[in-house]
């Protein structure tokens, strides 16, 4: 918003930051004064951060069009609302992401024993492809020097079995293993098809987690459009999705990608994934009850026009809980 507007080579006092808001349509008079707005600003937020949120709401150019843009029906509320759903957001996918990589262990380890593949004989020919830009071997001396993980290494090294590196590699490292796999001549159709998905899905999980681990704004980007789409197999899932009563769930027009911010793929791709990989009853439940508590935060503060970016972002979001972690799970 307003790196149109303003240049940021200078520090700007309250009073100032409150004049930039106002020069681009944002008023005061839902439940912040411009009072509470600089208290809100000194205390709770930055300027750059909340600013940030305005480039999830359209603008419009005063009648006659020879104006500046201004931001329509945007309230400084709206941004701080968006804010604080987005940081909460943040919070439950990092434990969401958690699970994937854990759960994503255990399936390429029941995978690779599934095909009586030689534990570290895998090892050595993946250290020895170009899917690791990195020396696999340090990458693992590296992970080693933790406190948390040294033992692990020390007892194997330098025969390391396939189990052992998994434990020692990062989600990135571990995309690269997977596209390493997808293209070995070793696994049925089906198999090397679901590790295609994975290899591509994790793209996007990787770098929704790299963003919400150093606390980037996730929300603040809801009008940008990119060309990655959705997998087949995602897309195909909510483009077939019911609910109870037979009607579908999601739209073509919904569903194309001029329609969905980078931000709605990725988060869109973490919770399919979750929903797919994760076996656990109780990691199940567990993750569940958050997505729908987070959920109900969306418009208890404010209602987002369903037919605005923010609104559409949001109901997308609560349809793709309800479909993939439905709450309360029944009972087993």
């Amino acid at each position: 918003m307003p790196y149109k507007t303003l240049s940021y080579e200078e520090f700007l006092d309250f009073d100032q930051q409150i004049r930039v808001f106002k020069r681009c349509g944002i008023s005061f008079e839902r439940k912040y004064t411009e009072e509470m707005a600089r208290a809100y600003l000194k205390n709770n937020n930055s300027f750059y951060r909340l600013s940030s949120y305005c480039d999830s709401f359209e603008r419009r150019r005063p009648d006659g069009g020879d104006g500046a843009a201004e931001y329509e029906g945007l309230d400084f509320q709206h941004l701080v609302d968006l804010s604080i759903i987005d940081f909460r957001l943040r919070e439950v996918l990092l434990h969401l992401i958690i699970h994937i990589e854990h759960h994503l262990k255990i399936k390429l380890s029941r995978f690779l024993r599934l095909y009586a593949i030689d534990p570290c004989a895998i090892v050595k020919e993946f250290a020895g492809s170009q899917y690791l830009p990195q020396d696999l071997y340090r990458t693992m001396q590296r992970a080693s020097s933790s406190d948390y993980s040294r033992d692990i290494y020390l007892e194997c090294e330098p025969d390391v079995p396939v189990w052992v590196m998994l434990e020692l590699l990062q989600l990135g490292e571990l995309k690269a293993f997977i596209s390493f796999l997808r293209y070995q001549d070793i696994f049925s159709e089906e198999d090397s098809c679901t590790l295609a998905d994975l290899d591509y899905e994790l793209g996007s999980v990787r770098t929704l987690r790299n963003a919400a681990a150093h606390n980037s704004g996730i929300l603040n980007g809801l009008l940008q459009c990119d060309n990655r789409k959705l997998s087949d197999r995602i897309y195909n899932e909510l483009l077939d999705a019911k609910d109870q009563a037979g009607n579908y769930i999601f739209t073509e027009e919904e569903l194309e990608d001029s329609n969905l911010s980078r931000a709605l793929k990725d988060i869109t791709t973490a919770v399919f994934l979750h929903h797919d990989l994760v076996t656990s009853p109780g990691v199940k439940r567990s993750m569940a009850e958050r997505l729908h508590e987070l959920k109900l935060r969306f418009n208890k503060r404010i209602s987002y026009d369903p037919d605005k970016a923010a609104g559409f972002s949001l109901a997308f979001l609560a349809r793709v809980i309800d479909l993939w972690h439905p709450f309360p799970l029944a009972d087993n």
